[in-house]
């Protein structure tokens, strides 16, 4: 749905506690100097969904990511990432 924070956003129908699984972010793998183009690009259209795994590498979720790119940053977060290599 639409959301305060900007853009679409993904909402849940319960309420999630510290610590709680939501879903895989999901994407391709970049290299930051890669992530730094695109990212101005995107941010111009007003569509940015990459996510900084490191300082060498992000996951740019526009073409190949799934509905976790719509997850928005929060003035009160009460989840976050946790890096897995598969």
């Amino acid at each position: 749905g639409k959301s305060k924070v900007g853009g679409w956003g993904l909402f849940t129908k319960h309420a999630l506690k510290k610590g709680d699984y939501v879903h895989e972010y999901l994407g391709e793998l970049i290299p930051q100097n890669e992530a730094e183009r695109r990212g101005k690009i995107y941010d111009d259209r007003n569509q940015t969904y990459i996510f900084d795994m490191s300082t060498d590498y992000a996951v740019d979720a526009l073409q190949k990511g799934n509905k976790t790119r719509f997850i928005n940053h929060s003035d009160n977060p009460n989840i976050g990432p946790q890096m897995k290599v598969v």
